[in-house]
């Protein structure tokens, strides 16, 4: 089996322009973590664990009073495993975040 450990989220840039966002991560249609209250500068320690087979693919969403926003998605491959830390950053309009994960067998 697969492991994905999901280490942090940095948010670079917001979506909202005022009081920041609300970002989620769903990884194979499932909610692992979020929402938590996010500003520029913010690193959120994660630190969730997910098994898989051949492929992860890991949403991020931004939590709104109308339909929350799809910011991106990232296909994980098992061939990742044993490359150490790895980085995706996520854009979507003024939002720029970065997920930092490792990948094990």
């Amino acid at each position: 089996m697969t492991t994905l450990k999901i280490k942090t989220l940095t948010c670079n840039a917001t979506e909202d322009r005022f009081g920041g966002d609300d970002p989620y991560i769903i990884v194979n249609r499932k909610k692992v973590w979020g929402p938590i209250k996010a500003e520029a500068g913010d690193e959120l320690i994660i630190n969730e664990q997910v098994d898989f087979k051949l492929t992860a693919v890991v949403e991020l969403w931004e939590q709104d009073l109308d339909p929350d926003d799809h910011m991106g998605t990232h296909v994980i491959s098992q061939d990742n495993a044993g490359k150490g830390l790895q980085h995706f950053t996520f854009k979507y309009k003024t939002a720029s975040y970065e997920l930092a994960y490792e990948i094990t067998e």
